[in-house]
């Protein structure tokens, strides 16, 4: 799911007071995949959230995490640099990471798409 689809998720349950109700569920599954943190800017009460379910699943599930921001720009999805640093710091605790650089996949295909298509 999107960073940003869980997020609102947890500040809903925290609205109807299912907050740890909903952290539990979460943390049974044994993968967890967050897309697109930073795609999508979170208020602090949804930075504090998302913070604090990915502290529950530490050391306890798999976690894999999309992003294009560099880890210097976590600052702005966290909205604090203690708290990135701390995400940071159990996100990469443990962890194989895969940086791919270049062009977008997507841009790629769709210019291979465009050239490929005849003018008239």
């Amino acid at each position: 799911m999107t960073a940003a689809d869980l997020t609102t998720m947890l500040v809903e349950s925290k609205s109807v007071d299912r907050l740890s109700r909903k952290l539990d569920q979460l943390a049974r599954y044994d993968l967890v995949i967050l897309d697109e943190l930073g795609y999508v800017p979170f208020d602090r009460a949804g930075a504090d959230l998302l913070f604090t379910f990915i502290t529950k699943i530490y050391e306890r599930r798999s976690l894999i995490v999309t992003t294009n921001l560099p880890f210097p720009r976590w600052s702005e999805v966290f909205q604090d640099t203690t708290a990135a640093a701390a995400v940071i710091d159990r996100i990469v605790h443990h962890a194989t990471i895969l940086e791919t650089r270049g062009k977008s996949y997507r841009l790629q295909a769709a210019e291979d798409a465009h050239e490929k298509t005849p003018t008239p």
